[in-house]
Formats: C-alpha cells, sequence, structure tokens
C-alpha cells in the first residue's frame, strides 16, 4: 500500500506481457495507489492475463537524460516509490499519472537482455533482481493468490448471506409466543386424547417451542 504517494486520484497502468515466442500482450487499467499493495498488484496481473506460471514485474523509469531502464518491483516500498516516480513524471509533463508496467515469465536461464539496460553490469544487476522478482511471483502464486481467492468466497458468501437474510438474527430466534403448556395441548385433543388440529399444534409449537 502506497504511503509516500498521499491522497491521490486513481492512477493509469499500462502493462506489457513478454514471453519467449509469443507474441507481447498489452493490458490497460486504473488503482488506487492507497489500497494497491503488491499482493494486490500479483492478483490483479495473475487475472488480467490470467497467468498460472512464475512471472516478475518491473516498471520504466527515465532519468533526468531522458534514458529509459525497467526497474524490478520486489516489495511493497518499490511499488511505492514507482507510483511516486509516475507522479513525479505526470508534474514533469502535465500529463495524468500513467505506471507503465512489464511482466516477465520467462524462466531465468532463458532471459534475455532488457529493454534500456545499459552495459554488462547493468544487465547483471538487472537479471538478478529478475531472478529474485520471479521468485517473488512464484511463491506469491503458490501460496498468496490460492488464500485470497478463499477469502474472496467467503466475502462473497457472507454478501449473499446478509442479501438473503440468512444469517442468524437474535431477534428472529426469540420465541413469539410463550411455549407449549400441558393445559393449552390437551386443547388440541379429543376427549380420547387424539390431536384433532395437527396443523394448528405444529404452528404452536414452531413459533414457541414446548415447555419442558
Amino acid at each position: 500500500m502506497s504511503i509516500m504517494y498521499g491522497n491521490r486520484e486513481a492512477v493509469r497502468v499500462k502493462v506489457k506481457k513478454c514471453e519467449k515466442n509469443v507474441p507481447p500482450e498489452t493490458r490497460k487499467f486504473s488503482v488506487d495507489p492507497q489500497i494497491t499493495s503488491l499482493e494486490v498488484l500479483y492478483s490483479i496481473l495473475a487475472k488480467a492475463f490470467d497467468l498460472k506460471t512464475d512471472f516478475g514485474i518491473s516498471y520504466k523509469s527515465v532519468d533526468a537524460n531522458g534514458l529509459e531502464s525497467y526497474l524490478v518491483v520486489l516489495s511493497d516500498w518499490d511499488l511505492d516509490a514507482a507510483f511516486l516516480r509516475a507522479h513525479n513524471q505526470s508534474i514533469a509533463t502535465k500529463s495524468e499519472p500513467c505506471l507503465n508496467l512489464r511482466v516477465d515469465i520467462k524462466p531465468f536461464s532463458e532471459t534475455s537482455e532488457w529493454d534500456g539496460a545499459g552495459g554488462s553490469g547493468g544487465i547483471t544487476r538487472e537479471l538478478v533482481s529478475l531472478q529474485q522478482s520471479i521468485g517473488a511471483g512464484q511463491k506469491y502464486v503458490q501460496t498468496k493468490l490460492p488464500g485470497l481467492i478463499m477469502n474472496q468466497m467467503e466475502k462473497t458468501f457472507s454478501l449473499v448471506q446478509r442479501a438473503l437474510n440468512l444469517t442468524e438474527d437474535p431477534l428472529m430466534t426469540q420465541a413469539i409466543r410463550p411455549p407449549l403448556a400441558d393445559v393449552e395441548f390437551r386443547t388440541f385433543c379429543d376427549s380420547v386424547g387424539q390431536i384433532v388440529e395437527p396443523e394448528q399444534l405444529r404452528k404452536v409449537i414452531y413459533l414457541g417451542g414446548i415447555d419442558p
């Protein structure tokens, strides 16, 4: 969840998914920096691209000389920095904040040159960061995503219960009338003790129960 970003409006997000031997795919959506943590972002991206494998996240950064590079997102602090850069860039360009992300699901051993990387040292550092990011993505897919789905299902079921008034209400469980006593029970029987008004008797028992 973004803390540094402050009370800002939703940020537009453009995402490019890169995978070996597969044409790139793009998605666009908006998020609120105040409630979007790295875990939430992983969930959004996994659903947006229907990802069921490891993936890493990086965001585009432009330095003072106009050179572009991609910085890997490994923590909520990294995501905060990405939102802050998008905000500062929007001020400089007098445009709406836009966060450009890259999702890379290639295995580390097959990772090729990164866009905007300068020099072998920079490439090495980014590849190491990418490996860490992919590890984070793998951990999320294996552990966090199922939990989020289950939590969402529980929340949805709770809302449905409330909407249909299925949740137990203490007022509804209180007896509407006094319990059926022996004297009243006799009024539902004839002279030989056989029940003559079974439907009415069931209704009385349902509404008030039976006196022990």
